[in-house]
């Protein structure tokens, strides 16, 4: 709990007298910290907002990365918890990038319905959308190319607005 308190920069004492559980803190976390709200927007986009797979997708990798860098402290937190294979950081991880990756594929299957994207498994590529923005975001904290600062660097920017790019149009140039 001491880790997840400095990541989330409040005092051990602040956890204890608080949160009755570390799954309580994480999920308070995941709200305070704007993660649980963008994930609530996602899910309620309508249909009239979407306007093409590649500009769209693209707008939600980058959002995504930007909650990521806002909460790269938090986040080192929750990935160095659930690669350590703890059951409450790892289902919160998990339950978080579920809801992420529904919110994609929902979106997606609207883009297949209205012939903007041929069939595909959208559970598969909302997953792959998922995995393109937090996958640079997690090399940059491991290889030490994360950088303070209210924004991402314009290289992890570009690496993940390039690899949603390259995907979408994948998926597009996929036969009909």
């Amino acid at each position: 709990m001491r880790d997840i308190a400095r990541g989330a920069g409040i005092t051990d004492a602040a956890i204890y007298y608080h949160f009755s559980s570390k799954r309580d803190l994480f999920e308070a976390l995941f709200e305070e910290r704007g993660i649980t709200p963008a994930l609530s927007q996602l899910e309620q986009v309508t249909f009239s907002q979407l306007r093409s797979p590649l500009e769209d997708l693209t707008a939600l990798a980058m959002v995504a990365l930007d909650i990521l860098h806002r909460n790269r402290d938090f986040m080192k937190v929750i990935f160095s918890e659930a690669i350590s294979e703890d059951p409450i950081a790892t289902d919160e991880y998990r339950v978080v990038t579920e809801r992420w990756r529904r919110g994609q594929a929902r979106i997606l299957q609207e883009y297949v319905r209205r012939g903007d994207l041929p069939r595909c498994d959208v559970e598969v590529a909302a997953r792959q959308l998922v995995v393109l923005a937090v996958g640079p975001f997690a090399d940059a904290l491991m290889s030490g190319q994360d950088r303070e600062g209210a924004e991402p660097s314009p290289d992890l920017v570009a690496r993940v607005r390039t690899a949603v790019e390259l995907f979408v149009r994948g998926l597009e140039a996929a036969p009909r």
